[in-house]
């Protein structure tokens, strides 16, 4: 089924909605071996006052990365102690979590796996 946008426009096919609101029925295909988005993303926390964010994001990608498996790790603060670093290489991840305690800057860190759950806490 199809009409015009506005009078005189081109035909486009028209959305179903229920209360306003657009309904798509998804193919499975799109939502089958999806990854979350915030698969990647871990939180830390500094104990203390955190260093400018250029020193965190040089120090974790010094001291994360490896020879074998150089990957960027991305650094952003959400708050002004706390910081949400996405590291792309699962095994790194894991390694940064299981260790949970760093030093950035004589600063302790401590990190978690963030999920939409861990971040209200």
């Amino acid at each position: 089924m199809t009409a015009p946008i506005a009078p005189g426009g081109p035909d486009l096919p028209q959305t179903p909605s229920k209360d306003g609101v657009a309904v798509v029925d998804l193919p499975k295909e799109v939502t089958l071996d999806s990854k979350p988005l915030w698969a990647s993303y871990v939180v830390g926390h500094f104990i203390g006052e955190a260093p400018h964010i250029g020193k965190v994001h040089a120090t974790v990608n010094r001291l994360w990365t490896t020879k074998e498996k150089p990957s960027m790790i991305d650094a952003h603060f959400i708050a002004p102690k706390t910081v949400l670093f996405r590291i792309e290489d699962q095994q790194m991840k894991n390694r940064v979590i299981r260790r949970h305690f760093w030093h950035i800057a004589d600063v302790p860190l401590v990190v978690q796996e963030w999920t939409p759950d861990t971040e209200s806490t």
